[in-house]
């Protein structure tokens, strides 16, 4: 291989990396917010005196989680 070869090889690997940690960054993002969306529905249901387990069976969180927040 030439010095050309290998950067060219080195150039696709970077861009390929690159993609790929902006494709995790953005479903890491999304499942953050996504949780983050979830906790704050189990506080407005806890603060509007909706029983734990309710707002944990709507939630899916446990009655120890949505207790916490």
């Amino acid at each position: 291989l030439t010095d050309e070869d290998r950067q060219e090889i080195a150039e696709e690997f970077y861009a390929k990396g690159i993609k790929q940690g902006i494709k995790q960054g953005l479903q890491q993002g999304i499942e953050q917010g996504i949780e983050q969306g979830i906790e704050q529905v189990a506080r407005k249901l806890k603060a509007d005196g909706v029983s734990l387990q309710t707002i944990a069976a709507a939630t899916g969180l446990s009655p120890e989680a949505v207790d916490a927040l």
